[in-house]
C-alpha cells in the first residue's frame, strides 16, 4: 500500500511543465515572434509594439522564451539564439527549425 511519504509529484510536474514550455514556444509562432524579431536584437517595448501586445506581455512573454533558449537577451534586448524561422505559408504560418 502507498503511503503519503511515498508519493511524489515531480513526474505529474515534469508533465505540465512540458505543456507550458510547449505553449510558450506554440504561441510565440502563432504571434510570429520570431519574424518580428528577424535577424535584429530589439527590446522587449519594441516586440510589443510590432506585434500589437499589451504591455502587461512585457517582460513575462520574451522573459519565458528566454528561459526556454528560444530567444537569447542581451540587456534589455531580445534576440535570435541558434534558431531560423522558416516561412511556410501566409503571413503568421513558421516552422521553427533548431540549428
Amino acid at each position: 500500500m502507498t503511503t503519503p511519504a511515498d508519493l511524489n509529484p515531480s513526474h505529474l510536474l515534469q508533465i505540465g511543465m512540458g505543456f507550458w514550455a510547449s505553449k510558450a514556444l506554440l504561441t510565440a509562432v502563432e504571434l510570429d515572434v520570431f519574424s518580428a524579431i528577424g535577424a535584429e536584437s530589439i527590446t522587449g517595448a519594441e516586440l510589443a509594439t510590432r506585434l500589437g501586445l499589451h504591455s502587461r506581455a512585457v517582460p513575462d512573454f520574451p522573459d519565458a522564451l528566454v528561459a526556454l533558449r528560444a530567444l537569447d537577451r542581451d540587456g534589455d534586448d531580445a534576440g535570435f539564439r541558434d534558431f531560423e524561422v522558416i516561412k511556410l505559408a501566409g503571413p503568421s504560418s513558421a516552422a521553427v527549425a533548431y540549428k
